[in-house]
């Protein structure tokens, strides 16, 4: 728990910059949607990749357009993020490269035997990032 606060604080402290325009609320129930239960390794990998899918010409570019798009938009609304989120929110807008600039992600197990798991990126427990 010490080391969460800790990263908790760094990555409030760090929140600022060009990407501070996203909703930071908005970028938390994404994530929170998006990684329900899972480790928070995985859950700021995920805002990353979101975060860069909005800087990419091949998805929307505002946060609320790409949600859309992905079909997520009333769960978005609804969703509670829980501190996990915000912190992953944070940390996520400040492009750190976490996630090895991932535009695409998936469960291990959907692209262990195919051609997609020959592809660069990142895995985090049961998750592949890649592009």
């Amino acid at each position: 728990m010490k080391k969460f606060c800790v990263v908790l604080l760094l990555s409030a402290a760090l929140c600022v910059g060009a990407r501070a325009a996203v909703p930071r609320e908005y970028l938390a129930k994404a994530i929170a949607v998006g990684t329900s239960g899972e480790p928070f390794v995985v859950k700021v990998a995920y805002g990353e990749m979101l975060m860069r899918r909005i800087d990419s010409e091949l998805f929307p570019d505002t946060l609320p357009a790409l949600v859309y798009a992905m079909e997520q938009s009333d769960a978005v609304r609804r969703a509670l993020p829980g501190d996990a989120d915000w912190c992953a929110a944070d940390i996520a807008i400040q492009n750190l490269e976490f996630g090895g600039g991932a535009l695409y992600c998936a469960k291990w197990k959907d692209v262990e035997n195919t051609p997609l798991s020959m592809r660069s990126g990142v895995r985090f427990y049961d998750w592949f990032f890649y592009s």
